[in-house]
């Protein structure tokens, strides 16, 4: 059984996912901000993390990786396409919408489309979903979606930044949306 704990953070109220499995094993998806409150939630459960899984390189993502790298000494991992985004403020836009740049120093670990990360109970399969940025990417743990800003409910990523495409963004929302249907979904706002 996979276990789902969100914690909203930073200016933008993304959504950082805490995923467990019965195992006790937790994986932070996308930590923007605020990496005090995802400790706080992590102890609260009596999880400790063993990775971190970015959707994208976007600021509003990554800005607590360090810290939390930092503290639980744990692997982070990033779609190829967007690892440049991890150090560039320019590319990853914190320094036209944040009010400080934004960059994460930690070594990522990457991946690619239909990739499987395994970590204890948990598998994640990802579906790289360009168009929001070059490296988005989808995650999916059996009936559930962790969708980042490829989509949201509603409506779908901004692709007027760096990497941002139309046209590519409504390829990948052809392709996945098929793949969600019936499922749960859980997007990055």
């Amino acid at each position: 059984m996979i276990n789902i704990k969100t914690v909203r953070v930073g200016a933008l109220r993304t959504c950082c996912y805490i995923v467990s499995g019965d195992d006790g094993i937790a994986v932070i998806i996308d930590p923007g901000a605020e990496p005090g409150r995802i400790e706080e939630a992590l102890e609260k459960e009596g999880l400790t993390p063993s990775a971190i899984l970015l959707t994208h390189g976007h600021f509003d993502h990554i800005g607590a990786v360090d810290e939390l790298v930092k503290k639980y000494g744990i692997p982070v991992y990033i779609n190829r396409e967007d690892e440049e985004l991890l150090t560039d403020p320019e590319k990853n836009v914190s320094t036209r919408i944040s009010e400080t740049d934004i960059i994460c120093l930690t070594p990522a670990v990457t991946f690619g489309d239909g990739d499987v990360l395994s970590f204890g109970s948990l598998k994640f399969r990802v579906m790289h979903t360009p168009g929001h940025t070059k490296g988005c990417s989808c995650f999916f743990a059996g009936d559930v979606v962790f969708t980042g800003d490829t989509l949201f409910h509603g409506g779908y990523g901004r692709t007027d930044v760096y990497g941002g495409s139309s046209a590519v963004l409504r390829e990948s929302l052809r392709r996945l949306l098929p793949e969600v249907e019936g499922k749960e979904f859980y997007p990055g706002h």
